[in-house]
């Protein structure tokens, strides 16, 4: 528990600001001209700030991803108030972020697809995970672009061949919502895992 928190860039950050400003400098090193000393004390107080700001925006996030981003046991209420917190959360700094975590606990169906299709498509470009590029393939072949699924699963599956398990079950859970869109990818996949395993 004491080391946890220094894993975080956010504690780390403000730590080190308050270490640096804490120290006495050398007698033998130079002196800062006055102008130096300023722009030195801004920029730290500038970084120690947007640390703070961020480790809110963090620690919010932390507290409403699981039950704010994916279906839960939780109250209705809890998961509607952690679901409002998730979308204000992607207007700010941690949007990649907190977009990555509603990507992965979006349902895989056709319910808002176009805003699920374009949320996957910026999270694959910052976070290109097998999980956000599955599920990306399955908005697009739910979208009725078939051919970019397709063409997306085939390098996926060439890229990380040893992830081919878990994304037949991504494709696999998002069948139920339209099998004809569906099942060309789910071939793809269990027909490359058939052909590695002989």
């Amino acid at each position: 528990m004491i080391e946890f928190p220094l894993w975080y860039a956010h504690y780390l950050a403000v730590t080190a600001l308050l270490m640096g400003a804490g120290t006495t400098p050398d007698p033998r090193s130079p002196a800062m001209s006055r102008p130096g000393r300023i722009a030195t004390g801004t920029t730290c107080a500038v970084l120690a700030f947007a640390s703070i700001v961020l480790l809110r925006d963090y620690l919010r996030l932390d507290s409403a991803r699981v039950t704010g981003a994916a279906v839960t046991l939780a109250r209705a209420a809890d998961a509607q108030r952690d679901a409002a917190t998730m979308r204000e959360l992607t207007r700010g700094l941690m949007a990649p972020l907190a977009e990555y975590w509603l990507v992965i606990g979006a349902p895989l169906d056709r319910s808002d697809l176009a805003g699920k299709l374009a949320m996957s498509e910026r999270v694959a470009r910052f976070w290109p995970t097998y999980d956000v590029l599955a599920r990306h393939a399955v908005f697009l072949a739910l979208s009725g672009q078939a051919g970019g699924a397709l063409e997306l699963l085939a390098r996926l599956l060439q890229t990380l061949p040893h992830r081919r398990v878990q994304i037949v079950a991504i494709l696999a859970q998002a069948r139920g919502a339209d099998p004809a869109a569906i099942d060309p990818l789910l071939r793809l996949a269990e027909g490359d895992s058939r052909e590695n395993r002989d």
